[in-house]
């Protein structure tokens, strides 16, 4: 017996690698103290690990996206506004304003001539609520609907 403890302890101490057939389940936290992860599959869940490659070629790909359109939105002082992005597309949203805005519940402040944030599709921008007039500007690319009919005023690029 004492001679199993022994070989058992010696593995343990000489151990590098941990191999598991099958899903591990960790509880707390995974510390790699610096070290790379490799070898990182696709990505099948929303908040599954994301490899650099992958992360690149999306980046990639986003710089490469065509303007399709250019959005103008006038904001009234009492007037309260709600946007979908629509599938397969993305909008960069520009504007000027002392006010704050929200994307999918997320408040973007301040919101400034230099300031621009993403929304991506299905997400709901909105605000208002007895804030300053603004004009809120959006660029819309496509990723392949429309936000004319949500009010927004179509300027072609």
């Amino acid at each position: 017996m004492r001679y199993l403890v022994f070989i058992l302890i010696l593995n343990l101490i000489y151990m590098q690698e941990l191999q598991v057939e099958g899903n591990l389940k960790v509880t707390g936290t995974i510390d790699a103290q610096g070290n790379p992860v490799t070898n990182i599959g696709e990505p099948v869940e929303l908040n599954d690990a994301v490899n650099l490659g992958l992360m690149q070629n999306s980046l990639d790909e986003l710089s490469n996206l065509k303007l399709e359109r250019i959005y103008s939105y006038k904001h009234n002082e009492d007037d309260q506004f709600s946007f979908t992005v629509p599938s397969n597309k993305i909008w960069k949203i520009t504007g000027v304003a002392n006010a704050p805005y929200f994307i999918d519940g997320i408040e973007v402040y301040p919101f400034t001539m230099m300031d621009e944030s993403w929304a991506f599709s299905n997400e709901i921008i909105s605000g208002g609520w007895g804030f300053q007039p603004f004009i809120m500007t959006i660029f819309e690319y496509s990723i392949s609907g429309s936000g004319s009919d949500q009010g927004l005023d179509y300027i072609e690029p």
